[in-house]
């Protein structure tokens, strides 16, 4: 695939002539997202630079992700993996059932995944923590009226192909926003590099009080 490179601190953007116009707004905002969230983790420098693919449509999305074909789900736009220090995003204008602004903010949700895994491995993490905190930081948490506050799904469910089905994505950004306002990004990065365990910090209720917490500060 014929890919042009545009290059920053901490990645190599790859994108088709048809984004070549867009890859610069791309890059500032992967570059900010990444500065945002390293300052407030005290993050580790990145290894190395990242490429960061600007798929101009699903097949290539599909291709350079390594996934197969019919596992592949529309709701897929993103993907970062550490392990071969690759991102892909299909780019905001081949994807038609979402706005560009939203686009945008997967972007910096795969950018802040990039900085976490530098923290520690997402692998041995529960799903609603890693893509909370990117959901949090990417501005991704839905109106507070879509979130039932009666009976919110508990974090042990939200894992594996339950996550998106049970609500995760609509709920885990709201509860990692929790978590941090209790115990503060301190206790979280320790949680994340694997030195202490998140379950003894989610009390009865967690969840419940999550959700009012996030519809009290959306009055």
């Amino acid at each position: 695939m014929d890919f042009e490179v545009l290059e920053t601190e901490n990645f190599l953007f790859h994108c088709y002539r048809s984004d070549r116009d867009i890859v610069q707004d791309i890059a500032n905002k992967v570059e900010e997202s990444v500065l945002s969230v390293s300052l407030v983790f005290s993050a580790p420098r990145l290894p190395r630079k990242f490429d960061f693919y600007i798929c101009p449509n699903i097949e290539s999305f599909i291709l350079l992700t390594g996934m197969h074909r019919e596992d592949y789900q529309s709701w897929m736009v993103g993907n970062t993996d550490w392990n071969s220090g690759r991102v892909c995003v299909i780019s905001p204008r081949a994807v038609t059932d979402r706005s560009e602004a939203d686009m945008y903010r997967v972007i910096a949700h795969e950018a802040v995944h990039v900085v976490m895994d530098s923290i520690g491995s997402a692998e041995s993490l529960p799903m609603w923590l890693t893509e909370g905190v990117a959901i949090l930081f990417a501005d991704q948490i839905p109106s507070a009226e879509s979130l039932d506050q009666n009976s919110p799904p508990p974090v042990g469910s939200l894992s594996g192909s339950g996550f998106s089905s049970l609500g995760g994505y609509r709920y885990a950004g709201a509860y990692v926003r929790h978590f941090l306002e209790l115990y503060g990004a301190d206790v979280l990065k320790r949680v994340y590099s694997g030195e202490e365990s998140v379950d003894g910090y989610i009390t009865e209720g967690f969840e419940r009080d999550a959700v009012l917490e996030y519809k009290n500060r959306c009055k």
